[in-house]
This record gives structure tokens, sequence and C-alpha cells, in this order.
């Protein structure tokens, strides 16, 4: 096996490193979506105020949805230690997003008062190596990474009559007739863009508490 592209070394190298030295609070993240131009839109992370790190995603492999279901599937299993992850095809190379989560970090969190935290990192095949990494609560996360690409999906709305929009939110607005158009566009942001798992689970202050303090 060559274990230059091995991304399972990688990741054990990180647990490893992480789990001896948990950071006492969680990492600062950022989240930034720009463009689309020439069909590429820009997806750029920052760490503690840090250095960029992004990649470019394509209109042919949108991964919008797929993220979006990525998101779902975390706070569907909130409560488990369940990994998750999205492939994202940059047409010559893939990116996958991951999130362990690592739960709680003492018994009295886990009988008490959880804080639900875990570790975002995020593999280039094209480099071979995790490019970035963040210890993340796990609420933050969830909210920075949907409403980061929900808003700027629906900023993107106003040239939803322009050509070359049609392949990152109107796929299905060129089947509708014209006065069903506004009703096709809003109906494929809703699909593509909204969550109402997600919703909820932000909206609720107490969507993070399952386990009781034992008296």
């Amino acid at each position: 096996m060559n274990k230059t592209n091995n991304v399972m070394l990688l990741r054990g190298k990180l647990m490893q490193e992480f789990a001896e030295n948990i950071p006492a609070k969680t990492d600062r993240m950022k989240f930034l979506l720009e463009g689309p131009e020439f069909g590429w839109m820009d997806m750029y992370f920052y760490i503690n105020d840090g250095e960029e790190m992004g990649f470019n995603i394509s209109n042919v492999y949108n991964p919008f949805q797929d993220i979006k279901e990525w998101l779902e599937q975390i706070v569907e299993h909130r409560f488990d230690f369940i990994p998750s992850a999205v492939n994202i095809d940059c047409e010559s190379y893939n990116v996958v997003m991951y999130y362990e989560p690592m739960f709680y970090t003492s018994d009295e969190q886990l009988l008490g008062n959880p804080q639900m935290n875990g570790l975002f990192y995020i593999y280039d095949s094209l480099g071979r190596e995790i490019m970035l990494s963040a210890y993340c609560n796990t609420k933050d996360f969830v909210k920075l990474m949907y409403t980061t690409i929900r808003d700027h999906a629906k900023g993107l709305m106003k040239y939803r009559y322009e050509d070359w929009m049609d392949d990152w939110i109107l796929p299905e607005a060129g089947d509708y007739k014209d006065e069903d158009e506004e009703k096709a566009i809003q109906e494929t942001y809703q699909r593509l863009f909204v969550s109402e798992t997600i919703e909820k689970y932000l909206e609720n202050e107490d969507s993070e508490r399952k386990y009781k303090k034992v008296k």
C-alpha cells in the first residue's frame, strides 16, 4: 500500500496528536465562499485568524446539496460517536471534509451539562495531505457551515436570470413555463440549500441535551 496516499494513516496520526493534547478551548474558524466565476467557486477556511486554506469547487459537480446532507447527518447523530464525511469532486482531484465527534471531555459533562465538541479536518487528494484541522463546538460548526452556504446561495438569487447561474442554483428552472419560473426558482433553492432538520436544531436551545445528571 502506498502510505503517502493512505488517508487512514494520516487520520490515525491526527487522532493520536489530538488525543495526546486535547485543546483547552475550541478553535475560531471562519468559512467563506467567493464567486462563482467561469464555472468555479472558491471555498476558504481560516483557523484562529491564521492563513487561509481552501480549494475550488466546480459547477459540474456542485457539492452544495451533498454538504447540506452531510451536516444533517452530523445533527441527526450528534449523540453518537459517528464520524461523518462528504466527498467533493473538484474535477481533477477530490477533497474530503470530515467531522469526528469527540463528544465530552469529562464525566461531569457527560452526566450534567454536555459540551459537544468535535474535530473537523479536510483531506486533499492532490497534495495527499490533511490540509487543515480544527477543534470545534459541534453546534457552532454546523451553524457556520450551513448558514454560510445558505446565505451565499440566497445572495446569488439576484443573478437567477443569467445563463451562467443555471448549474449552480437553477437546474430545473428551464423546464418550467415563464409564469412558473419564480416558483421553480424558489423550490430549487429550498430543496438545495434549506434544511428543516438543521434549522430546528439551531433554533432549539436544548438540542444538545440528552443526558440528565445522576442524583
